[in-house]
């Protein structure tokens, strides 16, 4: 089942948050890349969401875009069956909506905390101007390291597998990572034609000034001969950019 791990408390960051994708590995997919939901599936012009897009059914299951808005899904356990709609459409219309949500403030509020910061800088500045020495800040860990601890740190978390063998689908509520099984059976067999298992994990970063890092990493796959094979060393998709701070102050129409 799909997981995931956030807070909005951290003095540098206003976002961190890991999400593990568990989907059959054989769903047809697309890796995360800039897109419009409003293009086709094949269109790779770019757009301004940042998201894995689902080719079976539409929508997606994690994504960002450049006005800060981000939306991803969880599951529960429930019985397999055919449903008339996906929820991968909650991502896709929530990541295109220009509607104001009310309770989405935690952008808005770290852009505010930024502002604050830089006055306080601005006036430590200008008093030292004036000869006197502000007080000497505590040194703080580099900005690159403290990046690195965050992700590993994450892509730890969202590994941990209980010890126990998965036999049916109320248990995978008992591990984070799931190793690959068929859907509602006893053993794993990776040969089966439908195996289930923890596809991709995925970590995010939103600075309090804006800036995103976005990185999603493979877990288990396909591999060429056809056989489910645990990806090691790991492929990923790395994405670095800025939030749009105009369209996120846009006041709603």
């Amino acid at each position: 089942m799909c997981i995931a791990v956030w807070t909005l408390d951290h003095p540098d960051y206003a976002l961190i948050l890991g999400n593990n994708r568990d989907e059959f590995l054989d769903r047809p997919t697309q890796n995360a890349h800039w897109h419009s939901f409003d293009q086709s599936l094949h269109d790779d012009d770019g757009g301004n969401i940042l998201s894995g897009r689902d080719e079976q059914a539409g929508g997606s299951w994690f994504g960002v875009n450049k006005a800060g808005r981000v939306a991803l899904l969880t599951n529960i356990t429930e019985p397999l069956g055919h449903y008339k709609s996906t929820r991968g459409y909650l991502i896709s219309s929530f990541l295109q909506s220009e509607h104001a949500i009310d309770d989405f403030t935690a952008v808005l509020q770290d852009l505010q905390h930024q502002e604050q910061q830089e006055d306080l800088e601005a006036a430590a500045t200008n008093k030292n101007a004036k000869g006197d020495k502000p007080d000497s800040p505590p040194k703080a860990p580099a900005k690159a390291d403290l990046e690195s601890k965050l992700v590993n740190g994450l892509f730890q978390v969202l590994s941990w597998r209980c010890s126990g063998s998965i036999s049916s689908r109320s248990e995978l509520r008992n591990t984070v990572q799931v190793a690959p099984i068929p859907p509602g059976v006893s053993k794993t067999h990776t040969t089966e034609s439908k195996v289930y298992g923890t596809r991709t994990t995925t970590v995010l970063l939103i600075k309090r000034n804006g800036d995103v890092y976005f990185v999603e990493r493979d877990i288990w796959k396909r591999g060429a001969d056809g056989s489910v094979v645990h990806v090691d060393p790991p492929t990923q998709r790395e994405f670095r950019f800025k939030l749009d701070i105009d369209a996120i102050r846009k006041p709603e129409a």
